[in-house]
């Protein structure tokens, strides 16, 4: 379509050229250059506010909270004084965080074992930590946990075969982190609640 301009109903800032808008990615290295630039307390600030934003969202770990302030410009020790800081009010507890967190998946998910010392890990969260958190969640606790998640697989597999079902079961259950040991008893437990249905 071609643009056509009365010069009797057009000013001249309707004709004036528009001036190009930034790109995101120009808008975000702008910005980590306004960052770097930054010094002792202004910097601070800066990057507490970036902390506190990422805070708003959802609990993070400290992990999480360093990537978040060094992506956007801020030096690592900035990033460290801010997190030790939050850390010392109380907003930033790794274990915390991974006890939240991992009950959250299990719960939700059905996530436990290697599943989700995977998903801890990349959070950031030290070996120690994970370990701790994973030994919280009982062998039984996890069993009933499988065998719900299995009952709820074989509901979606009526006409399927014994064999069939059983692998796709064991596999579910192995993706989600449930040890060898858990997935034969709950497919013992299930084909014992099949015979027990004829």
């Amino acid at each position: 379509m071609v643009r056509y301009y009365d010069p009797e109903t057009t000013s001249e800032e309707d004709v004036r050229p528009r001036t190009r808008t930034k790109s995101p990615a120009e808008r975000q290295a702008l910005m980590r250059q306004r960052n770097a630039v930054l010094e002792g307390q202004a910097a601070f600030e800066a990057a507490r506010e970036v902390a506190l934003r990422q805070l708003d969202v959802r609990a993070r770990s400290r992990s999480e909270l360093e990537t978040a302030i060094t992506s956007r410009g801020f030096s690592s020790e900035v990033a460290d004084s801010v997190i030790e800081r939050l850390t010392q009010l109380g907003l930033v507890d790794d274990l915390a965080f991974a006890r939240t967190f991992s009950r959250g998946r299990f719960e939700a998910g059905g996530k436990t074992g290697s599943a989700l010392r995977v998903d801890l890990h990349r959070k950031g969260i030290s070996p120690e930590i994970i370990d701790t958190v994973l030994s919280e969640i009982g062998v039984d606790e996890q069993f009933e946990r499988a065998l719900n998640l299995a009952q709820k697989k074989m509901r979606s597999m009526p006409n399927c075969d014994d064999q069939v079902a059983r692998r796709r079961i064991f596999s579910m259950l192995g993706r989600k982190g449930y040890s060898p040991q858990v997935c034969i008893r709950v497919l013992d437990a299930i084909v014992e609640g099949r015979d027990d249905e004829y």
